[in-house]
């Protein structure tokens, strides 16, 4: 997924604070020992995401990367998480690990692009 960073965003902070946010996604698993514990380090990391991230991409990318329908309805869930919780929050995790994973990437390659173009036109 290719992220639109907003206006006066450092490429290279939004390159790391993506990085961050997928190596705290990927520990969320590490953290917890019981289901209820992955339940509520999943929305802690969901939330700490969104702060670390609304100043660097839209909304929209948001809403892709996080703030999922899957995510609306585990937050719902939040007063009292039961059975099948723990399979939604699981579910969710690898998903939102494969979009991290594929947003960092194609990002990354998006802006090699820009700089290959920039030293092109320099040039001239």
């Amino acid at each position: 997924m290719l992220i639109t960073p907003r206006f006066g965003t450092d490429r290279a902070t939004l390159l790391q604070q993506l990085a961050a946010t997928e190596t705290a996604l990927i520990n969320v698993r590490g953290r917890a020992q019981t289901a209820v514990d992955v339940f509520n380090e999943y929305l802690r990391w969901a939330n700490e995401s969104v702060r670390m991230l609304r100043h660097h991409v839209t909304e929209k990318d948001l809403e892709q990367l996080v703030l999922t329908r899957r995510y609306w309805t585990i937050q719902a869930m939040a007063t009292g998480p039961v059975g099948m919780a723990q399979y939604l929050v699981d579910v969710e995790l690898d998903d939102r690990k494969i979009a991290f994973a594929e947003t960092l990437r194609s990002t990354s390659d998006e802006f090699k692009r820009w700089d290959q173009r920039g030293r092109r036109s320099r040039r001239r």
